[in-house]
């Protein structure tokens, strides 16, 4: 898939949301095409050990597409690509997605071979809290204000919630971690908070009265 963009920032423009809908297209490109892409070191019940949140965090924004695939231990499978026309230069822009399962994965974003956005979906960190308690309800998610550090909201909500993608952005010269919360109600309601640099910059919910 190929997409021709106009002239515009399009480092300053990503978001986490941008990273959320590669997720979900690198799960949907996987799932049709299983058994493609570069062979890994997969273990016995068919895990990737390379793919871990050990080696995503080696990952940094600036490496070229060669020196993540040699921390990683494999190439990617290329999801999509798109030029950009930025200050009279032709810039390419090429998604990429490593698996660690079915649905474990890291996507990496590269601006002429250059990481400049990187995600993670479903692989193991014990730092995680993947909470099963339902505490959201429509007066915390009100009490919710943009600013807010992720501690605040934890103290709001009364649970830490459970992290669903992190990530980090280039954004001019600087590198913004980014990470999405979601915390669950009653009758499948939930509260979707997005944080940058521990940040409350995003909220939305669903099904709360």
């Amino acid at each position: 898939m190929k997409r021709y963009i106009k002239k515009g920032n399009f480092r300053g423009q990503l978001s986490i949301s941008v990273m959320m809908g590669v997720i979900v297209l690198s799960l949907v490109f996987t799932s049709c095409k299983k058994g493609t892409g570069s062979s890994g070191n997969y273990s016995s019940d068919g895990i990737d050990p390379n793919i871990s949140v050990e080696n995503f965090n080696k990952l940094q924004v600036g490496m070229s597409y060669e020196e993540v695939c040699d921390i990683l231990g494999k190439e990617g499978i290329k999801s999509s690509s798109e030029t950009a026309e930025m200050m009279g230069e032709v810039v390419e822009h090429t998604y990429y997605h490593w698996k660690r399962t079915e649905t474990g994965l890291i996507n990496c974003l590269f601006s002429d071979n250059k990481l400049v956005a990187k995600s993670q979906f479903g692989l193991d960190d014990e730092e995680v809290n993947t909470s099963e308690e339902k505490v959201a309800t429509l007066d915390k998610y009100e009490s919710l204000s943009e600013g807010m550090t992720y501690e605040e909201v934890v103290n709001i909500m009364g649970d830490r919630g459970s992290r669903v993608v992190s990530g980090e952005l280039e954004v001019g010269s600087n590198t913004v971690e980014q990470a999405l919360y979601v915390w669950k109600g009653e009758n499948f309601s939930s509260i979707t908070v997005t944080f940058e640099d521990n940040r409350l910059t995003s909220k939305t919910q669903q099904g709360l009265r």
